[in-house]
């Protein structure tokens, strides 16, 4: 049942329910401090050459996180101040929790080298506690509701995943808190496997009907501003909840009004069905620069956003503003922000100005990024089916790993011209606002916007009709 991948296919923006600020009570500076130390071998430093991890704190420390530096060895040694509970650490990896007590002392030392820890070794106080979580991250499953399963043999596959994650709750002396928190966890990641399962399946098959007891396990609270705040399987669910609304939403509407655009409404019908205040300006934030990319009419949707987003993150205001700024100047006929000095795979550096003369069809992308591989085996076909074209296909890759990258490229046998990026914060992206990947852009000859997001290479029909629109 153990998988060792993550589903190539992803419907769903996992929240961990954390964010980046810290805010601590007085109570809670006034204990003392939480010691911890450890060796993490096979770290990769992050884009400014520093090895580093990231601590998230409990719900109770007020949604706070903190940087912890490790040296070229990969050896750390830190305080936190924070309360008593589980915290999440994140290594580059799939995170993995630890549970802390103010005035304790804590180690751990193993080597990151993929999704899944391997072996660990813990010091210090409550190793019993802490090899829990460790044996949970190991032990994880990650399922693919994608999979053309029946509804029976998926429910027994997810029953006796919930079955044996509880009982591990029981076979580890964890403090009773944490022993709730988690069984209510396992409970809500239960759900949100049962969903996406029921969602693939009628995507898949129009005439799929859940059983009675799916509909009824899956008839919760969607509105749990509580849980959504504390638990990330649950703030999932109803992210794809609410998306699922908003898809009957549309196909009621298309019935009556053929040119409605669901994307182009979406932050308006959000905050129609939406009840919760915190839940509704959560769920805006995670797609309205999505959404910005795709939409015909950007101001309408940014002034929709204005109005219906009613949260104090200034960070989401500002980053749909400056979407919305440089998005509005990358009309058709403008002529494209540039890039220089990328290395090439082939060998040199290239610049986007070399490539005038030619369309020029770029996808952006990196080696950790599954949408983008999905999309390989269509590229390779576009680049057969246009070879005789005055056209060029430009891949640029976001990948700090330039050995990764370049194998990538092998073993996918990836064609067009490969081109690594500088740094994923050069002006390129931030010109052309990107937030996500893959993106794809045309260009004409002479160098000038045709569309700044394309469809994607697998949607065949609607490529095909735009390079035949500009005589390809």
């Amino acid at each position: 049942m153990r998988k060792q991948y993550l589903p190539g296919k992803v419907l769903f923006i996992l929240s961990l329910g954390l964010s980046y600020h810290i805010s601590f009570s007085q109570d809670q500076l006034a204990e003392a401090p939480i010691i911890i130390s450890g060796k993490i071998d096979s770290l990769k430093p992050n884009e400014k050459g520093r090895k580093t991890i990231r601590v998230y704190f409990p719900k109770e420390a007020g949604s706070a996180s903190r940087t912890i530096y490790l040296n070229n060895d990969g050896i750390f040694s830190d305080t936190l101040a924070g309360p008593e509970g589980k915290y999440t650490i994140s290594d580059g990896n799939f995170p993995y929790g630890l549970y802390f007590k103010p005035g304790n002392e804590y180690s751990i030392r193993y080597e990151a080298k993929g999704i899944l820890l391997g072996d660990v070794q813990l010091g210090g106080d409550d190793v019993a506690i802490n090899r829990y979580f460790i044996t949970k991250q190991q032990e994880k499953t990650f399922f693919d509701p994608g999979e053309k399963k029946s509804e029976k043999e998926f429910r027994q596959l997810l029953g006796s995943w919930k079955q044996k994650e509880l009982k591990r709750t029981s076979l580890f002396p964890l403090p009773e808190k944490i022993a709730r928190q988690e069984r209510k966890a396992i409970e809500y990641e239960y759900l949100f496997n049962l969903f996406l399962f029921t969602r693939f399946t009628e995507m898949r098959d129009a005439s799929f009907k859940p059983s009675k007891t799916t509909v009824q396990e899956l008839a919760i609270d969607y509105d749990n501003e509580k849980d959504y705040r504390t638990y990330g399987y649950y703030s999932s669910l109803v992210y794809e909840y609410y998306l699922k609304q908003l898809d009957s939403i549309e196909t009621a509407t298309l019935k009556k009004d053929s040119a409605f655009s669901l994307r182009q409404n979406r932050t308006r019908l959000l905050a129609q069905i939406i009840p919760n205040k915190y839940i509704r300006n959560e769920i805006i934030s995670k797609v309205v620069i999505y959404d910005l990319k795709e939409v015909k009419d950007i101001e309408t949707y940014y002034r929709d956003f204005t109005t219906y987003y009613t949260g104090d993150d200034e960070k989401v205001k500002d980053e749909a503003l400056d979407a919305y700024l440089r998005l509005t100047k990358l009309k058709k006929g403008v002529v494209s922000p540039q890039f220089t000095d990328y290395i090439n795979y082939r060998g040199g550096t290239n610049s986007l100005k070399d490539y005038l003369g030619k369309f020029v069809f770029i996808d952006m992308w990196a080696t950790w990024c599954g949408n983008c591989w999905g999309e390989f085996p269509y590229i390779r076909r576009m680049e057969e089916k246009y070879k005789e074209r005055n056209i060029v296909f430009l891949s640029i890759s976001l990948d700090k790993d330039r050995e990764e990258w370049a194998k990538t490229i092998v073993e996918k046998e990836l064609p067009g011209v490969q081109l690594l990026a500088k740094d994923n914060d050069d002006v390129f992206f931030k010109e052309y606002a990107v937030y996500g990947i893959p993106r794809y852009v045309l260009l004409d000859p002479e160098g000038k916007i045709i569309n700044y997001s394309t469809p994607r290479p697998s949607d065949e029909e609607a490529i095909e009709a735009l390079f035949k629109s500009v005589g390809l």
